[in-house]
């Protein structure tokens, strides 16, 4: 399909008001230089029950891509997550027309430690260098969007899309918030033993991120389009409205979140973003902060105690993340103003 055919079948498609959909959402999991980096699309390929990780799976593996031009979104985990976390939503996308790009960040164990700056930036290349490594692959070079690259991101995974985007980190505005407040798990500084014991356990070493991309191809890519921020950090965000390049940001704080405490967090990531820029704020009663990973594998949660597997009495995870994944699709889908 050519550009001109392309282009003509996209505009007809908004003018009819008919959003893509995929027959089934494609998978491919990926290392490239030490980074492991997942991958949802749009597939005509048949779904298969699988697993992946601590969880039940319906994708096609391996699928081909679908023919169409998509545009990417770059999805960053929470601290110390995996992007197979998030494989509903990022298959929700998917099955939208969108390809999702997520990388396992590898330096979670220098967050709350004199680090913390470099962990951030450190994210931030991973992103970039994920969607690079992706164009790479020719049958995916040739049906990306780079017009817009879209951003979405989980806690700590808000932070590195909003600095993707162009936002900044003002560590001593969060010092001060954190000598005023009691914010432990935003204040507290973890120990050395604790933070490389997560690396231990992770089983991850920084990458060897050199780029490989051919220098008459394209330009280094930065988030410009929609950013997605859930149960977000907001302490120690700084926007100037001249630097800041994401088109419009949602915001989805959830009311019964321990970790990222919604009066310190969401409501100041919505307090800060520009008034023309903030396209909702959204906050979800009941919801806490593992709700928004999948659900886990019964096979997994019979054998063993995970923490973020644990929902309180009359929390249904799996209706909830239906509610979630429909507010992400839909803002993603929405008409440019």
């Amino acid at each position: 399909m050519t550009i001109v055919k392309i282009t003509l079948f996209f505009a007809l498609a908004l003018l009819l008001g008919t959003p893509y959909t995929a027959k089934a959402a494609g998978f491919r999991s990926l290392e490239v230089s030490g980074l492991r980096i997942g991958l949802w699309y749009p597939s005509e390929a048949k779904e298969i029950a699988t697993r992946l990780g601590p969880f039940d799976v319906e994708i096609a593996q391996d699928a081909p891509v679908a023919n169409g031009y998509f545009q990417p979104i770059l999805m960053s985990h929470g601290n110390s997550g995996r992007f197979r976390n998030h494989h509903l939503t990022a298959k929700a996308l998917a099955n939208a027309g969108f390809i999702v790009v997520a990388p396992d960040h590898t330096v979670d164990h220098l967050i709350g430690g004199s680090e913390v700056y470099q962990a951030i930036n450190w994210r931030i290349t991973e992103l970039s260098h994920a969607l690079e490594a992706i164009l790479q692959i020719e049958a995916f070079r040739n049906v990306i969007d780079l017009s817009q690259i879209h951003g979405l991101g989980y806690s700590l995974g808000t932070l590195t899309v909003m600095a993707a985007a162009g936002a900044g980190i003002d560590g001593p505005a969060a010092d001060k918030h954190c000598l005023k407040n009691k914010d432990p798990n935003f204040c507290d500084t973890p120990s050395l033993f604790l933070r490389w014991k997560l690396k231990w356990l992770r089983d991850v070493s920084p990458p060897d991120l050199v780029r490989k991309i051919p220098n008459v191809y394209f330009s280094l890519p930065i988030i410009n389009g929609d950013v997605v921020l859930v149960a977000p950090l907001g302490q120690g965000l700084k926007i100037n409205e001249n630097l800041f390049q994401a088109r419009k940001v949602l915001v989805l704080g959830f009311e019964n979140d321990k970790i990222n405490v919604p009066k310190y967090h969401a409501n100041k990531v919505a307090e800060i973003i520009p008034r023309n820029v903030l396209y909702n704020f959204i906050m979800h009663p009941m919801a806490h902060h593992s709700a928004f990973i999948a659900p886990f594998a019964k096979r997994v949660t019979d054998k063993e105690y995970i923490s973020a597997a644990q929902d309180p009495p009359g929390f249904d995870r799996s209706t909830f993340l239906d509610v979630l994944n429909s507010e992400i699709v839909d803002f993603l889908l929405r008409k440019p103003n």
